[in-house]
């Protein structure tokens, strides 16, 4: 297994490693009004469903509008990142490239950000900001381990951004 591992190394000595630093995501600063928007939103809503006797709806929608608005003035965390012939490293937990499917990088003016699909049907894509390493270094260091696979940016990411979170 040694022998494996070294050989694998020597292949890619040559290989230089992408390393760079982002926002976990974009911080977006909310005005006072967002935040008597959101709680009237959650109030009216879990009225509507207490009036309609469904307590349980009304309960998880005031959790669940509490906690959005609690999370909404959380600063993003900066992660450390690096792409090199073992894996995508994002902090201290390194992916390897067995665990997935195929990449694809989305360009947008804010941010750029790079899709790795999972193998596991039920894992879900896995987003990472791309802040301001070189997409071409990225791309050329991706396309030697994984095919290229256009993929749009997941759903949950795009209302979340929409929504300034």
């Amino acid at each position: 297994m040694e022998e494996i591992r070294e050989k694998s190394r020597e292949e890619h000595e040559g290989e230089k490693p992408v390393q760079w630093q982002t926002p976990e995501f974009i911080y977006y600063t909310k005005h006072p009004f967002w935040y008597w928007i959101a709680g009237l939103i959650t109030l009216l809503g879990s009225l509507n469903a207490y009036l309609l006797d469904n307590i349980m709806l009304s309960t998880i929608i005031l959790i669940g509008g509490i906690s959005m608005i609690g999370f909404a003035d959380k600063k993003p965390k900066i992660l450390s990142c690096e792409i090199n012939w073992k894996g995508v490293t994002i902090d201290d937990t390194t992916h390897r490239f067995h665990e997935f499917v195929s990449f694809w990088i989305v360009e947008k003016k804010d941010e750029n950000l790079l899709l790795l699909t999972p193998q596991k049907t039920i894992a879900q894509q896995t987003v990472v900001p791309l802040g301001d390493a070189d997409l071409y270094t990225v791309h050329s260091i991706l396309s030697k381990h994984l095919p290229e696979e256009q993929s749009s940016e997941p759903f949950a990411h795009k209302l979340t951004d929409h929504l300034g979170f």
